[in-house]
């Protein structure tokens, strides 16, 4: 249940495992949601994806993604160079740190699975399950339509409704951790050469930008 990047790695994997899976998500197109900006694979986030991406999936990972992810540089609100943590190359790219855009892996990791016979049904919102005696798991979604499953999995994210009701006794807790950062564009007044990032022909260069609130 859910059709974010973990859950349609988990289809990707199962489907080349020869498993029937299908993939229930509440938004109605896959690009109702564009949220985030990017993510941060480490190696055995990458690991994963290629042990369960088909090949040409696992290309187009690599080839929509940075590498050297794993390097940051720290600066004033001077742009005045503070810190510099870097890591040494990697030749294998499944050893190494990627950062990727979210919505574009999303992308990669609904192809095959989203077309008229693939395994994502968008629109699915997911009201409750029940247990048949024989194993089965009936499922009941919000605009009334029921669906029934052998294994149920949530994949629907912190507030999950599967989780909820599995577990109606737990709830998520603020570790009060908040961590912020923005996005602006680089330009020459706010840059100077002596930062040792090129400045070239086209528009300002822009750094990340996100802010997120750590729950458990």
């Amino acid at each position: 249940m859910g059709g974010g990047i973990g859950g349609l790695c988990l289809a990707q994997g199962l489907r080349g495992a020869g498993v029937d899976v299908t993939v229930y998500e509440h938004d109605r197109t896959p690009s109702d949601r564009l949220q985030g900006y990017r993510v941060h694979i480490d190696p055995e986030g990458s690991r994963a994806l290629r042990d369960r991406l088909p090949p040409e999936l696992w290309e187009a990972f690599l080839a929509t993604s940075g590498r050297d992810a794993q390097d940051f540089r720290f600066v004033s609100h001077r742009m005045r160079p503070l810190l510099a943590l870097e890591s040494p190359p990697v030749a294998d790219p499944v050893d190494a740190h990627h950062s990727v855009s979210r919505i574009t892996l999303r992308q990669v990791l609904l192809s095959g699975l989203d077309g008229p016979s693939g395994a994502v049904r968008f629109g699915k919102t997911f009201e409750s399950y029940t247990r048949d005696p024989g194993g089965t798991v009936p499922l009941r979604f919000a605009d009334g339509s029921t669906e029934t499953a052998d294994i149920v999995v949530a994949a629907d994210g912190g507030n999950s409704g599967v989780r909820h009701r599995y577990l109606p006794h737990a709830r998520r807790v603020d570790t009060g951790v908040v961590t912020a950062a923005g996005r602006f564009p680089l330009t020459v007044s706010l840059l100077p050469i002596r930062t040792s990032v090129p400045i070239g022909p086209g528009p300002p260069r822009t750094s990340p930008c996100s802010a997120t609130r750590s729950t458990a």
